[in-house]
């Protein structure tokens, strides 16, 4: 619940913020890199959660680390095109 309320900030921040296309290719490479965190970490915690009479299998996390990856890459290009936009000519 908490994480929906800093998000929900972080996007009325950036709603408000100039120039606009920085603070939302800001708040995507920042949701996209913590969910890759997030998903890499429960990964190797369900890893490590093995010994005798214990096991851990994790689902398949593909959609989810390609949903990751399409938020950072987003975030990225807007970032790029935003500095070429701002680059004295």
């Amino acid at each position: 619940m908490l994480g929906v309320v800093f998000a929900a900030a972080l996007l009325g921040w950036a709603l408000l913020a100039r120039p606009r296309a920085a603070a939302f290719s800001g708040l995507l490479i920042g949701a996209g890199s913590a969910w890759l965190l997030f998903l890499a970490r429960a990964e190797l915690a369900c890893r490590g959660f093995t010994g005798p009479g214990r096991g851990c299998v994790s689902p398949d996390l593909t959609p989810w680390v390609a949903v990751a990856l399409v938020l950072l890459a987003a975030g990225l290009a807007m970032a790029t095109a935003e500095l070429a936009r701002r680059r004295p000519s």
